[in-house]
């Protein structure tokens, strides 16, 4: 339970969960578990927007900045042009880009291969014989895979250019409460409120655009998450 302004109060909830008829055997014990819940979609494209200088800018490996946070930007090797590039999409900030996450949402979620994604057997580890026996989609007619790179691209475009929803209730006592205790909080030391995205050629409406993102790039330390959740 934690207190809020004006006397409220709030309190956190925690999962308890398991993992169950393992096929390989009980886990390591220090195998470490989380939940997941599936990212947004609105405004990707304004994300993958922001200057690489200015998520590289933001990041505290050794907290220069004295208050308990830190962060380092995740770094990846693309898929697509095989250098390390800064990662931004995925749980984990794994994919640097919209159409790798795009063709990495493809393989590992749904099955379906791509041309960065071309093995048939998908992430079957090599004791899974007959997975990485079994049949697949790939044809000659899309590209030697199962989706060609015109309907990446397509799917990519679409996730690229949803937009964000406007803005409700901005009035609402309740709304700017929260975002107050947001700020005294110190939430903005992790969640940059704003930033500007790049001058794209070709892509006025992601050009030069004010965002509100209120990102955690780069991510900040999970020690010192702990630290301030601790501290509330």
């Amino acid at each position: 339970m934690i207190d809020l302004l004006g006397g409220k109060t709030a309190s956190l909830r925690t999962q308890d969960y398991a993992v169950t008829h393992l096929g390989y055997g009980p886990l390591h014990p220090d195998a470490m578990l989380s939940a997941r819940v599936a990212p947004q979609m609105i405004g990707l494209g304004l994300l993958d927007a922001i200057p690489v200088a200015d998520v590289l800018a933001l990041a505290e490996p050794d907290d220069a900045g004295g208050d308990g946070i830190s962060g380092r930007p995740q770094i990846v090797m693309s898929a697509e042009y095989g250098v390390p590039m800064l990662g931004r999409f995925g749980l984990q900030a794994g994919k640097p880009s919209v159409w790798e996450q795009s063709a990495g949402a493809f393989a590992g979620d749904n099955g379906i291969l791509t041309s960065l994604h071309p093995a048939g057997c998908g992430d079957c580890t090599l004791a899974q014989v007959a997975c990485r026996a079994a049949s697949n989609g790939n044809t000659a007619d899309h590209d030697g895979v199962e989706l060609a790179d015109l309907g990446l691209q397509l799917v990519s475009f679409y996730s690229s250019i949803l937009g964000v929803p406007a803005r409700r209730d901005i009035d609402d006592p309740d709304v700017l409460l929260g975002k107050q205790v947001f700020y005294e909080t110190g939430c903005i030391s992790c969640h940059t409120p704003k930033h500007v995205t790049h001058c794209l050629v070709g892509q006025p409406e992601k050009s030069f655009q004010l965002i509100w993102p209120y990102l955690d790039m780069p991510p900040p330390d999970r020690a010192a998450l702990i630290r301030i959740l601790e501290s509330l």
